[in-house]
């Protein structure tokens, strides 16, 4: 019963908001209370950073650092990560990699993960957000397992430019038509986030989207259908390699659409990985967050393209490990 109470607060939240709204989560302890223990807390380098064309993707769960702000770090508390004003305290699915930081930009391998889908042929996801919510949250009460972060959207069709389909195209949040594009300029904390509203390119609406809740481990229900409910699907996704943008802002399919752009600039500007499906965001807040402090990333899987995978393959930073640098060298 508490469980069900923690998630229905959660979905509440996240579908309702509102500036009263509090997170279900306990505020942190003031500085003067005992500090935890080096196993639960660590000042992360987000990913080491790699090449500028990486040759070898990460293991599964692991992720390296390719562009975007490199020194962006993130700190983790048992299941609490922050940086900055971004934040995520509902725990993540054992094995998954560790979220990307706003403004920088990961290749990352993501394992294996049991989640329940809701799937739509509808070109509207924004709204859809809200149609598949409450179907995917009936499901895990039934099975009675706790919300996980994020809520995973994938958004069929539309990583294709709008030219290549012949759909109507939208622009993306706050751009300006009139004027040409111009290179984005990193000044300040999120300026990427700003930056990409302005820059991204026609993309094709979606021709539909996919929902999921992910399970933090298959042991917690079988795969297949929902006996109760035809629409929601039980599925193990295949391990994949993604490059991902964090970034901050509002949970919209504009602001996907800036953050593909960002994306596209980077795969333009190497010649060994090529896009291998749709785009996907994960959304790791409920409205709890004011908009401008909600974390989620963008992400198009990858694959190789023509090159070989060499032997000096990247070795991703362990997720609980200080970088030597802050460590003062020592053991």
């Amino acid at each position: 019963m508490l469980r069900f109470r923690l998630n229905l607060t959660f979905c509440l939240l996240f579908l309702c908001g509102g500036a009263s709204a509090q997170p279900t989560t306990p505020t942190p302890a003031a500085p003067s209370s005992p500090a935890a223990t080096p196993s639960d807390t660590a000042i992360l380098a987000g990913a080491p950073v790699a090449p500028i064309q990486p040759t070898i993707p990460p293991p599964p769960g692991q992720s390296v650092r390719i562009g975007g702000d490199r020194q962006a770090k993130i700190a983790k508390e048992s299941d609490r990560i922050t940086m900055g004003t971004a934040e995520i305290s509902t725990p993540l699915p054992e094995g998954y990699p560790l979220p990307t930081p706003p403004d920088a930009i990961d290749l990352k391998t993501y394992p294996s993960v049991r989640r329940a889908e809701f799937s739509s042929d509808g070109s509207n996801p924004d709204i859809g957000m809200n149609m598949g919510f409450f179907p995917l949250f009936n499901h895990i009460k039934r099975r009675d397992i706790a919300m996980t972060s994020p809520v995973e959207m994938d958004y069929r069709g539309m990583s294709k430019p709008a030219a290549a389909t012949g759909q109507p195209s939208e622009p993306a949040e706050g751009a300006q038509t009139a004027q040409p594009a111009q290179p984005a300029q990193v000044t300040e904390p999120n300026a990427t986030n700003q930056a990409t509203e302005k820059l991204a390119p026609a993309a094709a609406a979606p021709t539909g989207w996919t929902m999921s809740f992910l399970y933090r481990t298959p042991e917690l229900g079988e795969a297949g259908n929902d006996g109760k409910d035809k629409r929601i699907k039980i599925v193990d996704s295949a391990p994949r390699t993604y490059i991902a943008i964090g970034l901050q802002g509002g949970y919209t399919s504009k602001r996907v659409r800036a953050g593909m752009a960002k994306l596209d600039e980077w795969l333009a500007s190497q010649s060994v990985w090529q896009v291998d499906g749709d785009v996907r965001a994960l959304y790791y807040n409920g409205p709890e967050k004011r908009d401008r402090d909600k974390w989620l990333e963008v992400q198009l899987p990858v694959k190789l393209v023509g090159a070989k995978a060499t032997s000096s393959a990247i070795s991703p930073l362990n997720p609980l490990e200080k970088p030597k640098s802050e460590a003062g060298g020592s053991k």
